[in-house]
């Protein structure tokens, strides 16, 4: 994994400088954020500082519960999420891709349960997003 593009604990990012970072990939965070707002709203986004090699990362929260994590990185962002055992059982019925579904049921658990992580690179990897983010409402 890259280390996080936000080093600076004293300087919380803001959308100009995010853009600056993503680059193309600017227009793909776009749409996964128009997304939650046409659909999933209200939507909390919140910067938080976790270490100096991650540095900043966003965390998407819906009526106090975290959709997913936001890391973003030099030309790229990835999309972190953790599902408890109803949503791993039940991730088969929500389209996912195969590769996704096997990182899912594969992935260590632990006490908050089950994490992925995806890159980020074309629309279909936005739409892969979009069927994590309603399992994720659903469990």
């Amino acid at each position: 994994m890259s280390d996080g593009v936000f080093k600076d604990k004293t300087v919380k990012p803001d959308d100009n400088s995010l853009e600056k970072v993503l680059g193309r990939n600017w227009i793909l965070w776009g749409k996964i954020t128009s997304h939650l707002e046409e659909n999933y709203s209200p939507i909390e986004k919140e910067w938080k500082f976790y270490n100096p090699k991650s540095g900043w990362v966003l965390k998407m929260i819906r009526k106090k519960r975290n959709l997913f994590f936001f890391y973003p990185y030099q030309d790229y962002f990835r999309v972190g999420f953790v599902y408890g055992d109803r949503a791993v059982e039940a991730a088969a019925n929500y389209g996912l891709r195969e590769e996704t579904l096997v990182s899912l049921r594969e992935a260590r658990k632990y006490a908050e349960g089950r994490g992925i992580s995806l890159d980020i690179d074309d629309d279909e990897d936005v739409d892969e997003v979009k069927r994590l983010i309603r399992l994720k409402v659903d469990f």
